[in-house]
């Protein structure tokens, strides 16, 4: 049975006083019916009662629907749209993998897409084929659950679960430029675990390695510093031993991640292993300065007579300096010569120079 829409807006600000909403034409939800209505949604019960008495006179006898203003109700509105041809489910998917969507309430939309509602700063994005989140919007508003069409279609409640905080992934992810979902191939161009590159892995994490802090990205960030680990040939195994001893420590994570994988969203195997699946950018051990000349060809030029004897001296100098320091012999100090005698010296080497005619051209 459908509800009275003024019944189900005025039960959604029982629930949530906080929720702004301002009318929308029945059956047409790109037709909100006032005019900045972003901002002039309101969380009164009366003034939601004048405007519904106002829209069902005007519309001779039929109700309007509810839009929910984002801003104003410190909402933001993810959008899976899951019509053919569209990628929304295939990004969510990925998401949930590489994030863990938080959960939350949902509500359908009668094209058969979802609204995952969280409280947080408003995001209005549009999800292109070349964005970071293809298929998924972040929406300028949504309908109440309950407002149903004529032909019995509608918006319903999918999840009544408590709304959750928006994810710190949701603005990073907003920010990116056109993200390539595509993977390079991930065979190894080097072996992994060397012993330079897992001596490198340990100095980053001591002390390049960006901090992760709850509430500044760092989810995103524990994902990034497991992806360059990756990047410089650590396998998954070793990164997690190493990541779990030099960085998931008080002064670089905070919270310090779980060591099980349970809840997955706060666990470090889970984070590492979802870099090691789907940050697939650069091949593993890609970013070594060994991958980096592994396959380039260097010309070898002969030296030239003169540079051998130069070679030969200097290798006899070493030679001798070595035999003088075990006989205790004080290596003899270069003498320092006054600024006047060196340019007197560089005059006379000047002058010493073979002429050359110019040439008559």
């Amino acid at each position: 049975m459908t509800l009275p829409t003024l019944d189900i807006a005025l039960s959604s600000l029982q629930t949530f006083p906080w929720l702004h909403l301002f009318p929308v034409a029945f059956d047409n939800k790109a037709q909100p019916l006032l005019k900045d209505y972003l901002k002039r949604a309101s969380s009164d019960p009366e003034q939601i009662r004048r405007w519904h008495t106002y829209w069902k006179k005007r519309f001779n006898g039929v109700e309007c629907w509810w839009g929910v203003a984002p801003a104003l109700s410190e909402l933001v509105f993810a959008d899976i749209d899951t019509k053919p041809g569209k990628r929304g489910q295939q990004t969510f998917e990925l998401f949930d993998l590489l994030y863990c969507w938080p959960q939350t309430l949902v509500t359908g939309s009668p094209s058969g897409g979802r609204h995952h509602w969280y409280r947080g700063r408003h995001l209005f994005a549009i999800g292109t084929d070349k964005s970071s989140h293809p298929g998924i919007d972040f929406a300028q508003y949504v309908i109440l659950p309950g407002c149903m069409k004529a032909d019995g279609t509608g918006y319903t409640l999918l999840a009544d679960h408590p709304i959750a905080d928006a994810p710190d992934w949701f603005y990073a992810e907003t920010k990116r430029s056109a993200v390539r979902l595509e993977a390079v191939e991930q065979d190894p161009v080097i072996d992994f675990d060397e012993p330079t590159n897992v001596d490198w892995a340990i100095t980053y994490l001591l002390h390049d390695a960006p901090q992760s802090i709850a509430g500044q990205g760092g989810e995103q960030t524990t994902l990034d510093v497991a992806t360059v680990l990756k990047d410089y040939g650590i396998s998954e195994p070793t990164a997690l031993a190493l990541m779990a001893e030099f960085y998931n420590v008080e002064g670089r994570c905070d919270p310090i991640w779980s060591m099980d994988e349970s809840p997955a969203e706060d666990s470090l195997p889970v984070k590492i292993h979802n870099a090691y699946a789907y940050k697939r950018g650069v091949a593993p051990g890609a970013s070594t300065a060994a991958a980096e000349f592994t396959n380039d060809d260097f010309a070898v030029v002969p030296l030239s007579r003169r540079k051998v004897a130069i070679v030969a001296q200097q290798k006899l100098e070493r030679i001798q300096a070595k035999t003088d320091s075990a006989n205790g012999v004080a290596p003899r100090r270069r003498r320092r010569i006054s600024r006047k005698r060196r340019q007197a010296n560089e005059r006379t080497a000047a002058f010493a120079m073979p002429y050359r005619k110019e040439s008559n051209k």
